[in-house]
């Protein structure tokens, strides 16, 4: 019994030099913890236990003249962000317009699922009224090549036009064979549909590596900085071009 006692002291004088080496934090954190800008895993539930409101959703996308018939709420399709959820049906729509490599703007350089990885990464950072947010990183490095390039209106007139169709043309410079700026930024446009289960519904609608305009300045107000593009036809006024390769 005394040799059984005596290794039993050992042992807890043994745990308490470990605990005093080791960070032992995280076995006590609360509940509402989250790692310094750290992604949960996609199989978190940050509401476990309360069951997504799928039909709510359902009636918001019914109500809504843009997604009734082309999405249904579903595992698949529904996100529980916790603040938030998030109705994606997929990033093949979206990725797809960013891979040819002749036509003006952005490019992927990663396949669908690490598409879908950035996307979570930064709507589950967006608020909830935000409905976008601008060249913030995706946590993906590699994710995009950026290939908008901002100069002055004076310098841009020479370029070539780039017809764009529906009336907007654009201006391009050959370069190389791969021009841009690899980048982890990601735009995510996902504004609020509604309400479902006390939550808002944020819908994808689109997303691409890199910015239209930094949204910093404002011209009509006198203050410095890239404005926000909100329309194509207004690259060309604000001094943007893009940079496609020389065999295209």
């Amino acid at each position: 019994m005394k040799l059984l006692m005596e290794s039993w002291r050992q042992y807890l004088k043994e745990v308490q030099e470990i605990q005093k080496e080791v960070d032992m934090s995280f076995l006590t954190e609360p509940e509402e913890y989250r790692p310094p800008g750290g992604v949960w895993d996609d199989d978190y539930d940050e509401d476990e236990g309360t069951p997504v409101p799928y039909e709510e959703i359902q009636a918001i996308i019914d109500g809504n003249q843009y997604l009734k018939g082309k999405i249904t709420a579903s595992e698949e399709t529904v996100y529980d962000l916790g603040d938030k959820y998030f109705l994606m049906s997929g990033v093949s729509h979206i990725a797809e317009r960013h891979k040819d490599r002749c036509f003006p703007g952005s490019l992927f350089l990663k396949g669908d699922d690490e598409v879908k990885d950035a996307v979570l990464n930064i709507v589950r950072g967006m608020s909830p009224e935000a409905g976008k947010v601008l060249a913030v990183p995706s946590g993906i490095d590699g994710l995009g090549m950026e290939r908008l390039v901002k100069a002055t209106p004076e310098e841009i007139e020479e370029f070539e036009d780039y017809d764009m169709g529906r009336g907007v043309t654009v201006k391009i410079k050959k370069e190389g064979s791969d021009p841009g700026e690899v980048t982890d930024k990601l735009t995510v446009i996902a504004p609020s549909i509604g309400d479902a289960g006390g939550k808002p519904v944020l819908s994808l609608v689109t997303a691409f590596p890199g910015f239209m305009g930094t949204g910093k300045g404002d011209e009509e107000e006198g203050v410095e900085g890239d404005v926000e593009i909100k329309d194509r036809a207004d690259f060309t006024k604000y001094g943007y071009y893009f940079l496609v390769p020389e065999d295209c």
